[in-house]
């Protein structure tokens, strides 16, 4: 499978990811988290516009998808082994997360800023979030790396049984 494609759909997948924790999160505390992550009020013209939820969920999966295709340009860049995906894609994107929550301040609709519950669910979200996609990055390549190796050739010619 071309490795765009594979970014592509770990940018849709972790997205989910994502969405089901906090949409879960939100109907068992009704803690706004949910609604947080689909809120776009504070975006000029589209914050006035009503959409349905479905449209909402995929504004997310366009920012998820560009996100991986950027953590994926620094995975490339850098050659980062496996424990280096775990770690900053997974802090990267709890980063994110904290950066983003902020945003609470622009809406009546999403929790209170200083919501310490809603800020660790958030946190919590986004670290799962950046783990599955670290995840399924390390996956892609350790794919990748095992097309690549040639098998040995065995020094008597003969095939080994597998």
């Amino acid at each position: 499978m071309n490795r765009k494609l594979e970014v592509l759909i770990i940018g849709i997948l972790t997205s989910f990811v994502l969405g089901f924790f906090l949409k879960l999160l939100e109907l068992i505390t009704s803690l706004k988290v949910y609604t947080l992550l689909l809120n776009i009020d504070f975006i000029p013209i589209l914050g006035d516009i009503n959409f349905p939820e479905w449209i909402e969920f995929s504004f997310h999966i366009i920012i998820s998808v560009i996100l991986a295709f950027v953590f994926y340009y620094f995975i490339v860049k850098n050659k980062w082994n496996w424990q280096s995906i775990l770690f900053y894609v997974s802090l990267g994107n709890m980063l994110i997360g904290l950066l983003i929550y902020p945003i609470t301040l622009l809406s009546d609709t999403t929790p209170p800023l200083f919501s310490i519950f809603a800020l660790n669910f958030w946190l919590v979200g986004h670290l799962i979030y950046g783990i599955s996609m670290s995840l399924l990055f390390i996956l892609i390549q350790n794919k990748h790396y095992l097309k690549r190796q040639k098998p040995k050739k065995r020094k008597d010619n003969t095939i080994p049984f597998r």
